[in-house]
């Protein structure tokens, strides 16, 4: 007898090997854009959920919890050695200190601030440290001659002259006889002038003087009444006024 059923095709999937039997492709993109938008919404929900993973080898240690003191490391201190004592250039006599009575060292200081006063143009300052009736003496370099002026007028005419050509002096002043009472020592340095430089002096400045030069205070000790710039009369150094008034 013939089989008379009709020739249906197979109810149950293909099946790929063994095992479940795969879904359509178009299924399995639907079931990822689901479960991706339930991880989504899982993150919206709860967002202070972090998956901590376990620090690596040699990690950094964590932050300081908050309320535990921090430790702060003492930067080490390098100490600075002291900068070089500065040279002072020798000069002929020492720079030292000397035994000085009060009169004696008031006097030290006028000398200071008449040279000082000088050495600035102000002749007004350098006027009002003499006398009534003073007396200056003073080299003409131009004649290798001393010179001697007497009496305010004629000293204040002749600074206004040496400021006009830019006269400077750089001097020290010592005092090693106590019994040298109302005098101030000068020791000359250098001199500088426009009148120098003329005649040829280096740098038009004068630096060899074979005399110390002195200051003559009056007797109350507060004005000058003699600029022995040039001590050659009545001098007992011995040197010559060539030597002394020269270029």
């Amino acid at each position: 007898m013939s089989d008379e059923r009709p020739n249906l095709a197979p109810l149950s999937p293909r099946m790929s090997g063994r095992g479940l039997p795969l879904p359509p492709p178009r299924i399995v993109v639907v079931w990822v854009i689901v479960a991706l938008g339930a991880f989504a919404v899982g993150l919206q929900v709860n967002p202070t959920h972090v998956v901590t993973l376990p620090a690596p080898s040699g990690a950094l240690p964590s932050a300081t919890p908050q309320g535990t003191p921090l430790t702060t490391s003492t930067p080490t201190m390098t100490s600075t050695p002291p900068p070089p004592t500065p040279v002072v250039p020798s000069t002929p006599l020492p720079v030292g200190l000397y035994h000085l009575s009060q009169p004696e060292a008031n006097e030290i200081a006028i000398a200071s601030r008449f040279y000082a006063a000088y050495n600035a143009g102000q002749l007004t300052t350098v006027m009002s440290f003499l006398s009534a009736d003073p007396q200056l003496l003073d080299c003409d370099y131009a004649t290798d001659m001393p010179v001697t002026i007497t009496g305010r007028n004629g000293i204040e005419a002749y600074l206004r002259a040496r400021l006009a050509e830019h006269d400077r002096w750089t001097v020290e002043f010592y005092q090693e006889n106590p019994d040298n009472t109302n005098e101030v020592v000068v020791l000359p340095l250098q001199r500088s002038n426009d009148t120098l430089s003329r005649l040829g002096a280096p740098e038009g400045t004068k630096s060899s003087f074979p005399e110390d030069f002195t200051l003559f205070f009056n007797p109350d000790g507060a004005h000058l009444n003699t600029i022995a710039w040039n001590t050659m009369p009545g001098s007992v150094g011995g040197g010559s006024v060539s030597d002394l008034c020269s270029p």
